[in-house]
């Protein structure tokens, strides 16, 4: 009983954690892709307005949370592996993740401009799906979790003898 209150108990404070990096962190999220948006397009892309945003959305506030409370349950698992291994891979995934879809985001949209001048487009700094980016790239990042937990779950299977009885 104390091992599921204290599970739960340091998966609230990953999660508040979370809310505060995300919080913490958003700013420099929204540079990194800012910067990817105008390296993908080689400056055919700029981003004009204020880059200022009062609240971000829930999604995205919850997403960091969420991730590490998943992360923390996996590592309270039975399952042996190399975790920092698989952290490794997740943070990877995560990064390849944010690159990929903000370059095909900044291109889709600088191929769909149809009155751009000599192919460069200027678009408010609103339009860009930051919380998106990032949430679907955290969201990416648990496939190597889960990848694992689902091989473990496919192995046990085929290891337990009444799972073969007919």
């Amino acid at each position: 009983m104390r091992r599921v209150i204290f599970t739960i108990l340091i998966c609230f404070i990953l999660f508040f954690a979370g809310l505060f990096l995300t919080s913490y962190l958003e700013i420099y999220y929204r540079r990194y892709i800012q910067f990817l948006y105008k390296w993908s397009t080689n400056g055919n892309l700029t981003l004009v307005g204020k880059n200022f945003r009062l609240f971000p959305k829930n999604p995205y506030l919850f997403s960091l949370g969420i991730y590490l409370s998943i992360l923390f349950l996996f590592f309270r698992s039975k399952i042996k592996t190399n975790y920092w291994l698989l952290v490794a891979s997740s943070i990877f995934f995560i990064w390849i993740s944010i690159v990929v879809i903000s370059f095909i985001n900044s291109n889709i949209r600088l191929l769909s401009c149809t009155a751009c001048n000599d192919g460069k487009l200027s678009i408010n700094l609103y339009e860009v799906p930051y919380d998106e980016i990032v949430s679907l790239a955290l969201l990416v990042g648990l496939i190597p979790i889960f990848w694992k937990l689902l091989r473990k779950m496919l192995k046990s299977e085929e290891d337990n003898p009444l799972s073969k009885i007919d």
